[in-house]
């Protein structure tokens, strides 16, 4: 933008100054001296033509008729010879001006520069073909005009109107005489970079400027593009230097992106290498620039799936080919993440992957500030500075890989749990030991190098190493498993198994030999301890009758310890164990049992058992407990099973003789606590019963009195609002009264119940029928779910119809309790469910009301105890529906549900029908 202003206030300040060797247009008509000299010749010869005819010819007269005479004469003498020498001169000059305009025309129209002449008021008076095809304008659209609209960019406009107000009058200007860059108009709008020379001329006292304008676009892109090819050459050996002299990966990497932004100017480059997880991500290892928080926002991923994966990175990890957004504002497979890249300054990108072997690891990604900032050469650059980076990267790995292979092996080499020495072939000498054989002899390493392989050894077993092991490392016979004896520098010995490789140089001929040694000391003292407890398990086997076995799946061998054999009646020797044999052994009714168990998958880490019963070759049954655990081999498939039979004949009989007296005594004392609870249920609900009969025709005369008395009253004229509102509460509470005694009269009375056979969902439809059009009014809905059968019970219908009724009855007002507690009132339901299971017929109500809690469930049945108000309850309706359903044979039960509601269910016999045909 600067560079454009100084070239603007150049182009303005061009129009006010002209060169100081301008000539004017006049002196091309004619030559002042020529014409000069012509005269006077003509005055000097007609003056003494003259003089010498009136001397010689004419008589003397005065001075004025001679002066007179003499300067008509020179007049008539004169003009003439000049007129003709004139003409012939000015006709000359003519011809050779218009033969110089037309020169001057055919190299200004033919010429690939553009000329433009503009006069003092900044009107265009000449426009040549150049300038047409620069521009655009034909010369009929620009003659006459104001040149700055149409060629010069608006904001050199102010700058150009004040330089043609002092060209105008001065024809003088800063840049007048001299050549600079600029920046011009065409016709469709478009800017483009120009070099403009601009001299004045006066033409009839009139200052013009002559521009000669150059397009420069195509040099400035060449300057341009050697600019940056400069900086890519730059930065690409800035790079390669670094590639040489890294030490380790990371610092590469970062180092990199530092040249790549620092020395190539651009605005960020990070390096990204693939992750093979689920998602196939790509994770930044490394960038440089300006980034803030952009990677975290971009999360791309090379995988061909989502919006993700359409990212330019993951698109040429993807395809192994350069992905380049030369516009990041226009470019759709950027809209994603278009608005964080514009917010940071990005307006193009290229992502060169990073290829080894034709495998994309990685992407070099690069963001421009600029649009289009990408060429061909730059690109083929930057794909040069990524295989590079991938050779070094491929490189590095490589060579950390093998520096830790050496590490590896050397750690491998001296921890080996082998003892390992390198042995000279000619001499027998040791060249070199690991660290195992040093501490496992009580020598240094730098003891043992350098001695001879005998001196290691036992002297008991000398005369073996020089007949086996002396003669394989002459003659390249391998040694495998021998039993050596090693001397430890404390004079100890310890056993050990050597292996002995023969190792041959480039001509074939041995060099040395590779010996290892394995100390088996310890193994030696297992094997001995292995001994001894297998007799002690043998030996504890026996007294714990436990016997031992082992089943190898691969090879179908089977091994049964000798307390097993006698536990199944057997001698060793008597058959082969298997598990063929075994299942022989086995019950009849238990051998599918077994087989279904083993032929299920096995859990790691987990003890399988089974009971089973084994019938022995004497004819006696004993109860085995069968416990193995089961080993897997590397590939999770099962190999072996390892387990144990425990004889549980006895237990197993000891346990039945406890259970079953548990089971004897759990039944009678549940017996007991039922007689004891109906016993305390039948003495209060019979001195319940006594005090109601004895006391209900005592309370029930009275009452009717009062009564009696109450509608006596209200039966007067003139009563006041305040006794007839009392009137009215007495014979409300005296009725209650009355509902009471009878109600315990009912309790009181001993009925029989009339049992008949009743067709229970026939039975319960008529029973909801009595109250469901009430129920549906005020907004509960009733649900039945009958099992499809029909289902026959044998009962007192008047004391059912009681019993349902009082049960619906409370389920609505516990929903009407609840929905008036709600402002969003839901809908009520009460279920009504019935299925038979042993025997019984399950009537099931079930409602979303408000629920029972825990203390009134265990009231419920009390008499008289109610959770309703006053006069709305008395409490003995779930009583008298309890004796009910007892005197049926049957049961009730509530439940209530956490979330809200209750359940009653309600247990009644069959009738005798449906128990016979069930």
């Amino acid at each position: 933008m600067n560079t454009r202003k100084k070239a603007g206030e150049k182009a303005g300040n061009a129009y006010s100054s002209v060169s100081s060797g301008a000539i004017p247009m006049s002196g091309i008509l004619h030559s002042p001296a020529r014409l000069l000299i012509i005269v006077l010749g003509a005055i000097f010869f007609g003056e003494s033509v003259i003089m010498l005819v009136i001397h010689n010819f004419m008589p003397p007269m005065g001075h004025e008729w001679v002066g007179l005479i003499d300067a008509l004469a020179l007049m008539v003498v004169i003009t003439p010879p000049v007129y003709i020498l004139y003409y012939k001169s000015l006709k000359k000059n003519i011809n050779l001006l218009e033969m110089s305009e037309k020169r001057n025309k055919a190299i200004t129209q033919s010429t690939n520069t553009a000329i433009v002449q503009i006069n003092s008021e900044g009107n265009i008076t000449f426009w040549n073909n150049a300038a047409e095809k620069i521009f655009g304008y034909s010369p009929d659209e620009v003659l006459g005009k104001t040149f700055h609209p149409l060629i010069a960019p608006g904001r050199y406009s102010e700058a150009i109107v004040k330089g043609l107000a002092q060209f105008s009058t001065t024809g003088k200007g800063v840049y007048i005489g001299k050549i600079f860059e600029t920046f011009a108009l065409r016709k469709n709008g478009s800017e483009f970079p120009v070099e403009l020379s601009v001299s004045a001329v006066q033409i009839n006292n009139e200052w013009h400027s002559i521009g000669i304008v150059n397009d420069i676009t195509k040099r400035r892109r060449a300057e341009e593009a050697l600019v940056n090819t400069n900086r890519v050459l730059k930065m690409l050996w800035d790079c390669n230097q670094a590639l040489v002299r890294f030490e380790n990966e990371r610092s590469l990497l970062n180092e990199l992106c530092r040249i790549i932004v620092e020395v190539g100017g651009y605005r960020l480059v990070w390096i990204g290498f693939t992750e093979h997880d689920e998602a196939k991500s790509i994770i930044p290892v490394a960038y440089y620039g300006f980034e803030k928080g952009y990677l975290e926002a971009l999360k791309t991923t090379w995988a061909d799936t989502g919006t993700r994966g359409r990212e330019p990175t993951g698109i040429a990890i993807r395809s192994g080919v350069t992905q380049v957004a030369r516009n990041i504002l226009t470019d759709p497979s950027l809209k994603p993440w278009r608005k964080e890249a514009l917010k940071r300054g990005y307006a193009s990108s290229a992502s060169i992957p990073l290829l080894v072997k034709g495998r994309g690891i990685g992407a070099l990604s690069v963001y421009s500030a600029d649009k289009d900032a990408f060429d061909e050469k730059e690109l083929y650059l930057l794909n040069e500075l990524a295989n590079d980076l991938a050779f070094g990267i491929e490189t590095s790995r490589t060579r950390s890989e093998l520096r830790r292979s050496e590490k590896q092996y050397e750690d491998l080499y001296e921890n080996a749990p082998d003892m390992l020495a390198s042995v000279e072939a000619k001499t027998g000498n040791i060249v070199r030991c690991n660290k195992t054989l040093a501490e496992g002899i009580g020598y240094s390493k730098e003891e043992i190098i350098g001695r001879h392989i005998f001196t290691l050894h036992h002297a008991n077993c000398m005369e073996k190493v020089r007949s086996k092991v002396f003669p394989a490392l002459k003659k390249s016979k391998e040694v495998r498993d021998a039993e050596l004896m090693l001397q430890r520098k404390d004079g100890s010995s310890l056993e050990a198994l050597l292996n002995v490789t023969t190792i041959r140089d480039e001509h074939g001929n041995i060099s040395h030999s590779r010996l290892s040694w394995r100390d088996i000391t310890a193994l030696k003292q297992m094997e001995k301890n292995l001994i001894q407890r297998d007799e002690m398990l043998n030996r504890s086997q026996e007294i714990a009758h436990i016997g031992s076995w082992e089943l190898d799946l691969a090879n179908d061998k089977t091994y049964w310890s000798d307390e097993l054999y006698n536990i199944y009646g057997l001698k060793r020797g008597d058959v082969y164990p298997s598990y063929k044999t075994f299942l022989n052994l086995v019950h009849p009714d238990d051998r599918e049992k077994i087989k279904i168990f083993r032929s299920q998958p096995f859990e790691k880490g987990n003890t399988n058992e089974i009971e089973i019963r084994i019938a022995r070759p004497d004819g006696v049954e004993r109860i085995l407990l069968d416990q193995f655990n089961v080993e897997f081999d590397k590939t999770g498939e099962p190999f072996r099973l390892i387990g144990v039979n425990l004889d549980i004949t006895q237990r197993k009989e000891a346990h039945e003789k406890i259970r079953r007296s548990n089971a004897e005594l759990r039944y009678a004392l549940e017996k007991l606590e039922k007689t004891q609870s109906m016993l305390i249920r039948s003495e209060k609900l019979a001195s319940l019963g006594h005090l109601a009969a004895g006391v209900s025709h005592e309370i029930k005369n009275p009452i009717n009195i009062i009564l009696a008395n109450v509608q006596l009253i209200q039966m007067e004229d003139n009563l006041g609002d305040g006794v007839k509102e009392s009137c009215d509460i007495m014979f409300n509470q005296v009725e209650r009264v009355v509902k009471i005694i009878d109600n315990l009269r009912d309790f009181a009375r001993e009925r029989k119940p009339e049992i008949k056979k009743i067709d229970l969902h026939s039975f319960l439809d008529k029973t909801i029928a009595l109250v469901e059009y009430e129920m549906r009014a005020e907004g509960v809905d009733i649900r039945i779910n009958y099992l499809p059968e029909s289902i026959i019970i044998d009962g007192d219908q008047d004391q059912l119809a009681q019993v349902f009724l009082n049960i619906i009855n409370n389920a609505h007002y516990s929903i009407n309790q609840k929905r008036s507690a709600q402002t969003k009132k839901e809908p009520g339901l009460l279920s009504v469910k019935t299925c038979v299971k042993e025997e019984n017929a399950h009537i099931i109500f079930s409602d979303n009301g408000a629920g029972i809690d825990r203390e009134t469930l265990r009231r419920i049945y009390d008499p008289f105890f109610t959770t309703k108000p006053e006069n709305q309850g008395t409490g003995l309706g779930l009583s008298i529906a309890l004796g009910i359903i007892e005197n049926h044979g049957g049961t009730i039960n509530a439940t209530s549900e956490a979330q809200g509601g209750a359940i009653f269910t309600i247990i009644l016999p069959l009738a005798r029908l449906n128990k016979d045909k069930n």
